[in-house]
């Protein structure tokens, strides 16, 4: 018995020695899945890879599980049903924005971010590494570079218009650094600013004018789309949030610094309006230009007002057109529209319209009326009756159901409400239904197809027709 026994703690020293022994030989292998940086920047395939991951890390604005530059305020509002605490961009709307667990937080990470942080590193990374890149040659490391360098000042720029001061990471810091080392610091809002406008100056000179190969390279940074990021940095840089903001004069960091302007400079606002212009000269230069619809791109003879409601949806709606200076491959903007989409037709016709969000009242009333002046400053337009009953005619066929009886508040205004808002007797244009003699309208009283649903209502009244 004794001597079994011992046998047995033998053989239990021999397996716990098993790794010391051969833990040399163990250690000096990478496993076939572990990827380093060594192995990532040794060929070009790999290293087009980690580039494409700088680029995974954009905000995805249109999934349902964020939409924060949609839900987050107060622009749109969702209905009970189909807008729940799966959405954490919709809980700041209703209030519950919190500093312990924040909801769309995109400085860690969590509750529906994405770790902006994470993609400056890899950013860095990529930057430090691609010139060991051997089978590419010096163009294309340049290019690849500068897009890097770009998706750096962007993922800046994007915590910066959602923090404010943040601290501004150049290079990474090395792992073997200790605890003071790894303590970076909140810049000042006009240092970031600054960072971030030198960062992408020296991106645009070094990324092309257009994409020439559109079928696979379509979404990838361009000098336009550069300057166009450096401008509307600074057109924020110089708004009243950051520019001698009183509420904010005496917010410092750790070291003392004031972190906000405390006086207004008139200086900025020139500044971002250069900006501005070189952006606009620079993206006509690549062929973009406002967007008009094309008639003959319309099934029928339509009037002059559908051209133009269809030139203000399709800036928005229609993939790649001419307005278009940065449209986001990940975004998936088709899940949005039917989440917005009112039920137009009884029956399964429109199973996908979902409805879940509506357009409050007070954006409603920002659009102007048909004379192109604010609705509570055109006195041929009765403000205090805005709420009342009125009777579409046949002249508004265009605009509203004849002989329906909708609010007064949706007659008389501009094309732009008609274009952007579907509510109660509104013609919804499209839906295969092209000519203006045949026309379908959205009915939401009580009851009616559009709202007559469990789930697929606008908590509002209005809907928004397009992106």
């Amino acid at each position: 018995m004794l001597k079994k026994l011992i046998q047995n703690v033998k053989l239990s020293l021999v397996l716990l020695c098993w790794p010391i022994a051969f833990s040399c030989h163990y250690l000096d292998i990478v496993p076939d899945n572990v990827a380093t940086v060594d192995y990532v920047f040794r060929m070009r395939a790999k290293a087009e890879q980690y580039l494409f991951t700088l680029y995974s890390y954009q905000p995805r604005f249109t999934e349902s599980y964020n939409y924060l530059t949609f839900l987050g305020g107060d622009e749109l509002w969702g209905n009970d049903y189909n807008v729940n605490v799966s959405m954490p961009a919709w809980q700041i709307a209703r209030g519950f924005q919190n500093i312990v667990d924040p909801y769309s937080n995109y400085w860690g990470g969590t509750r529906g971010g994405r770790g902006m942080f994470v993609a400056i590193r890899d950013c860095n990374t990529f930057i430090e590494n691609i010139d060991k890149v051997p089978d590419m040659d010096d163009y294309e490391k340049t290019r690849w570079k500068a897009e890097a360098k770009f998706l750096k000042a962007y993922y800046h720029f994007f915590l910066f218009r959602m923090y404010g001061p943040i601290p501004l990471v150049d290079k990474n810091i090395p792992i073997s650094s200790g605890p003071a080392e790894v303590k970076v610091w909140q810049s000042p809002v006009d240092s970031c600013v600054n960072y971030i406008a030198a960062l992408l100056d020296e991106a645009a000179v070094d990324l092309p004018d257009l994409i020439a190969n559109e079928a696979t390279e379509l979404g990838r940074a361009t000098k336009s789309i550069a300057l166009s990021v450096k401008a509307q940095l600074l057109v924020t840089g110089a708004s009243p949030l950051f520019n001698g903001n009183s509420d904010y004069a005496e917010i410092v960091n750790k070291k003392g610094e004031h972190l906000y302007s405390r006086t207004v400079d008139p200086a900025k606002w020139a500044r971002a309006a250069e900006a501005c212009r070189v952006a606009i000269e620079q993206c006509h230069a690549a062929g973009m230009k406002l967007y008009y619809q094309n008639p003959a791109f319309i099934p029928f003879k339509v009037s002059d007002q559908t051209v133009t409601e269809m030139s203000i949806r399709n800036a928005v709606c229609m993939k790649w057109n001419s307005e278009i200076i940065w449209a986001s491959t990940n975004n998936r903007a088709g899940n949005l529209q039917q989440e917005s989409l009112p039920k137009l037709y009884t029956g399964d016709k429109q199973g996908g319209a979902l409805s879940s969000f509506g357009v409050p009242l007070k954006i409603a009333e920002q659009f102007y009326t048909k004379n192109g002046v604010p609705i509570n400053e055109d006195i041929t337009w009765d403000y205090n009756a805005r709420y009342s009953q009125r009777t579409a005619t046949n002249a508004d066929r265009l605009m509203l159901k004849p002989s329906y009886v909708t609010a007064a508040l949706n007659f008389d205004r501009e094309i732009r409400y008609y274009a952007d808002l579907g509510f109660d007797g509104s013609r919804w244009y499209g839906n295969s239904r092209f000519s203006d003699s045949d026309n379908v309208y959205v009915e939401a009283k009580l009851g009616q197809i559009s709202n007559n649903h469990a789930w697929a209502y606008s908590m509002t009244g209005y809907w928004p027709k397009s992106w």
